[in-house]
């Protein structure tokens, strides 16, 4: 397993042969890991399979500073196994998670509250979700994207814009809804700091 130790990029697309993506045995070698992208994958249900992880091996610190999750309709948990703490993401600052409806929202929650997101992609489910943290966990983040959005009115609801105060950059992609930013009405006065510091807006495919 020596010869992925300088491994720092890999992607997983198409995969119809494995319901999981690394097994911990080949985890541990990955030292130097810097991205890992799973895509297009029908049959994953788990990204990190942590299955055979010894009491002695716990806080394992994994040194990858993206991940992107898209298009898994059967994925269930970010890992199977983690009840102490075997697994963290310190450096973890770009994140996308578009289209993965089955996601066991719980087997992230800790980890993305205690991280420092630069980038975040993810669609309206998972946007939902990442509603009830509260503004601090999102101080740091740069570019916020959504993807996916319909059945809603607005892309980005004050309930959203309101704590993203330090976002350069909003990408909505693929959704179909009425109209990008709340109407006046719906902002209340006083608080327009979030869409004020904005310097770029993607818009694709709506």
């Amino acid at each position: 397993m020596g010869r992925f130790v300088n491994c720092i990029l890999l992607t997983f697309s198409n995969c119809e042969w494995s319901s999981k993506v690394l097994h911990w045995n080949v985890l541990k070698c990955l030292v130097g890991l810097k991205k890992l992208k799973v895509e297009s994958c029908k049959t994953i249900e788990v990204v990190f399979d942590l299955e055979g992880a010894k009491d002695e091996e716990r806080d394992y610190v994994l040194a990858m500073s993206t991940l992107t999750l898209t298009s898994l309709p059967n994925l269930k948990h970010i890992w199977n196994k983690n009840p102490q703490g075997i697994l963290d993401f310190p450096e973890l600052t770009r994140l996308e998670l578009v289209d993965i409806p089955k996601l066991d929202h719980s087997s992230v929650e800790k980890a993305i509250s205690t991280l420092e997101l630069k980038r975040l992609v993810v669609d309206n489910a998972i946007m939902t979700w990442f509603r009830q943290f509260p503004a601090a966990h999102f101080t740091s983040l740069e570019v916020l994207g959504l993807q996916f959005l319909y059945d809603v009115n607005t892309g980005f609801p004050y309930s959203v814009l309101q704590k993203m105060s330090n976002s350069k950059t909003l990408i909505v992609k693929d959704g179909l809804f009425e109209e990008i930013f709340p109407s006046k009405q719906q902002v209340v006065e006083g608080n327009h700091s979030a869409v004020v510091q904005l310097k770029c807006l993607w818009v694709e495919n709506l």
